[in-house]
């Protein structure tokens, strides 16, 4: 009886921590204070690991005064984020964000104090990126 309930249990616990794991998660990226870190960018083209622009945070062009103290807090940030595209449109991004001078890139964060920084969405020129494309995808198909 005891071995049937301690069974139970070890198939029961996993489920449990994955669904609070990502459950705080989820939370974090809602409700969190939102950051907006300008990023260079490139299409990695890995084979195994997926379609991933990588982005690399742009100190120089974001604004340190949404940050409490006033100052970007760079040791809080990785170096390198992935930030996973669709396959059909990973190429196009890659192209525009390494060809245009024009097309700024963000990445939006949600902070809170318990998770840290969690990345929300990647935004073209202050749009997220799907919006963008599709307007100015658009734009450059009727120009041809």
């Amino acid at each position: 009886m005891l071995k049937k309930y301690t069974y139970l249990i070890c198939l029961i616990m996993p489920i449990i921590i994955l669904l609070g794991w990502t459950f705080s998660l989820s939370s974090a990226q809602k409700d969190g204070t939102e950051i907006v870190l300008v990023v260079k960018g490139y299409d990695p083209r890995d084979l195994l690991s997926g379609h991933y622009l990588l982005l690399t945070p742009d100190w120089q062009a974001t604004d340190c005064g949404q940050f409490a103290e006033g100052q970007c807090p760079k040791q809080d940030f990785l170096k390198i984020y992935k930030y996973y595209i669709p396959e059909e449109k990973a190429e196009l991004l890659e192209q525009i964000l390494q060809n245009s001078k024009e097309v700024t890139a963000a990445l939006v964060f949600a902070t809170n104090k318990r998770e840290g920084y969690v990345i929300r969405d990647l935004r073209l020129n202050n749009m997220p990126w799907q919006q963008w494309l599709e307007a100015n995808h658009h734009e450059q198909n009727r120009k041809k």
